[in-house]
């Protein structure tokens, strides 16, 4: 384990809502060594400034950049007519929304993720007694 060296990526990067042709939505992705196996996305909507953030695997993410992938709240593919995209679909009970940004952007991302934390390394960065006492602690 690597202990305290928690090591922090963060990408800003701007998705189109496939629904609405033109409207565009800012959002923050964020990879840290105290959660090797995910990748946070906070979305600003460019409406009112509220935040949402949604918390899903690494690894999904990566696999999406090649083939579909996720089968419930988060989900990532390839778009269907254009290589150069990729469509991020988060569903909740309050809505759904499929998102759309450059491949380029987030395989950028992931690479950085990859250069700090290789893929099938994360166990090495995982504190599990740490994360099973903070599970308690919080009930």
């Amino acid at each position: 384990m690597h202990g305290n060296e928690d090591k922090e990526i963060t990408r800003h990067l701007s998705f189109s809502a496939t629904s609405r042709p033109g409207a565009s939505v800012g959002a923050v992705l964020r990879y840290s060594t105290a959660s090797p196996y995910e990748v946070t996305a906070t979305f600003t909507s460019p409406a009112d400034g509220s935040v949402v953030t949604w918390s899903f695997a690494r690894e999904l993410l990566f696999d999406g950049l090649f083939v579909a992938t996720g089968c419930g709240d988060v989900s990532v593919r390839p778009a269907p007519q254009d290589a150069d995209v990729i469509h991020l679909e988060l569903r909740s009970d309050h809505g759904h929304a499929v998102l759309s940004t450059p491949v380029s952007d987030v395989a950028e991302f992931l690479a950085e993720t990859h250069r700090v934390v290789a893929p099938g390394d994360e166990s090495l960065w995982f504190n599990f007694d740490q994360e099973l006492h903070r599970l308690v602690e919080t009930g």
